[in-house]
């Protein structure tokens, strides 16, 4: 797979994911946050036993291992980011929730102990500020509420996926390294939800429309396919296919379900998706060579400022 056809698959994927905001919104009023998972996931695991029968026999102990820890990163962010959809929009939701793109530069800068470049540090104040006005704009005032909160952590819990995947994807079976990321999403749910929750089935035709949606589409498709996707490319550049998301999640809230940010909230929606664009648009070529083409000016500031030469006595 050319790196082009992986870019394609990827923005593919990313919309495909878009959906969840709107169908989790819908099943949630039927079906408990585990409970949804539990069933989303090891629907989605037997279909991909079927589909990737050939693809089973490359899973040894380190794909194992290395699904086993992306799934479970995955979990996490998807147990926040069903949380937060209880007491916050989708839109609202899908727009904090994707600021995790401002944070995979950071985190990745962090872990080569380097600075981060002008751009990343750029983007960061950009999504601060955003991430402000887009909780005000829902809030209306200056305060942030639980699930704006809990979609924040759903933001760190997916750039720790996304990470992660990158890194992996590139050694491992990338639909070998998926499937058992699914199955391992849909252990962890199943077990919490037992735990902690009376488990059911959905009882209308709308609830298990919802639930197959989810499975085939959303984690079938969209997401066993990433890792073959993240494995053509860097994480870096697949934080701008991420964009797509948010802007997909707030057409189908307002088309669907009627959510409006307000004009606060847009123009922190705006900003965001400035923070997350900003970085890959400077590092274009026609940007950089229009950079370096920047005229310097003919006098260093030490020669300026340099003391002058004492006279000889």
């Amino acid at each position: 797979m050319s790196e082009q056809q992986a870019e394609k698959l990827l923005a593919t994927l990313i919309l495909a994911r878009s959906f969840s905001y709107l169908m989790s919104k819908f099943v949630l009023g039927e079906l408990d946050t585990f409970n949804l998972l539990a069933l989303r996931f090891l629907l989605a695991f037997a279909v991909l036993l079927v589909v990737l029968r050939k693809h089973c026999r490359r899973v040894n102990r380190q794909v194992l291992f290395h699904g086993a820890v992306i799934g479970t990163t995955f979990f996490l962010t998807l147990s926040a980011e069903l949380t937060a959809l209880h007491s916050a929009p989708s839109t609202t939701v899908s727009f904090l929730e994707n600021c995790s793109i401002v944070l995979v530069p950071l985190m990745a800068a962090a872990l080569r102990r380097r600075f981060p470049g002008k751009g990343t540090l750029g983007s960061a104040a950009l999504a601060v500020f955003g991430v402000a006005l887009l909780t005000q704009g829902h809030s209306g005032g200056m305060s942030i509420s639980a699930g704006e909160c809990t979609a924040l952590l759903a933001a760190f819990f997916y750039a720790d996926t996304i990470l992660l995947t990158s890194h992996f994807a590139k050694d491992d079976d990338p639909l070998a390294l998926g499937l058992v990321q699914v199955g391992t999403v849909g252990v962890l749910s199943l077990t919490v939800s037992l735990l902690t929750e009376t488990p059911h089935l959905p009882t209308s035709l709308g609830g298990w429309g919802g639930v197959v949606m989810l499975a085939l589409v959303c984690t079938g498709f969209g997401l066993t396919l990433q890792p073959m996707a993240q494995s053509h490319i860097s994480a870096e550049k697949a934080g701008l296919f991420c964009a797509l998301s948010p802007v997909s999640a707030a057409v189908l809230g307002w088309v669907f379900l009627r959510e409006d940010l307000g004009p606060v909230g847009l123009l922190g929606a705006a900003l965001v998706l400035c923070s997350i664009l900003l970085p890959h648009f400077l590092a274009m070529p026609a940007v950089q060579a229009k950079l370096h083409r920047v005229p310097r000016l003919p006098l260093h500031w030490n020669r300026i400022f340099r003391a002058p030469a004492r006279k000889a006595t």
